[in-house]
């Protein structure tokens, strides 16, 4: 992510949205179904970006490799959850939303038809505020959301998954904001 400044004001420039664009898919003509932006102000001490992918309905199973970014990442599905494999196999229906640690290696899923996801790059020390514990606990590991928060990932779901999909990016940071405002600034020691 690069700074610039225009006059006296900060700005953020767009981050390149190359994260997943390179996957299994290369080559078959789908281009441009992912999309990254930078946190909205208030959770620029927490979050890398906020993305989404929407992957349109392919031929049969289509295996997708899903890259390593160094963040770990707030997921939740706006159609049925593709099926992941390995490590990931906990990436299946009838759950919609994971944590998934900072992995190191890339790891598969498979989808059939239409799926909609979104997610959060939270930056290491933005994990314990928005998840309420540190980003090596999590580790590498693939985890549901309900595991590390509880029941708030309920409502988490039924927030920001109910309503137009063209708003759930909006309504993800939302719930996000919510959330930050009620817990302690993160400890720079863990950037």
């Amino acid at each position: 992510m690069g700074h610039s400044r225009q006059g006296d004001v900060p700005t953020i420039d767009p981050l390149p949205a190359l994260v997943l664009e390179k996957n299994d898919t290369a080559g078959s003509g789908v281009e441009g179904w992912y999309a990254e932006v930078p946190p909205p102000p208030g959770l620029t001490d927490c979050l890398v970006s906020l993305w989404e992918m929407r992957v349109p309905s392919l031929p049969g199973a289509t295996r997708v490799r899903i890259l390593p970014n160094a963040c770990v990442d707030i997921v939740l599905y706006g159609s049925e959850p593709s099926r992941g494999e390995g490590a990931a196999a906990l990436v299946a229906p009838p759950n919609r939303s994971y944590v998934v640690g900072s992995t190191l290696r890339s790891f598969m899923v498979q989808s059939v038809g239409w799926r909609h996801v979104l997610g959060a790059s939270l930056r290491p020390e933005g994990v314990l505020p928005l998840l309420g514990l540190p980003a090596a606990v999590i580790g590498e590991s693939v985890a549901l959301l309900h595991d590390v928060i509880g029941p708030e990932a309920g409502r988490w779901e039924e927030r920001v998954l109910d309503g137009a999909p063209e708003a759930a990016m909006r309504r993800l940071s939302d719930v996000l904001l919510e959330r930050r405002s009620g817990a302690r600034p993160p400890d720079q020691t863990l950037s």
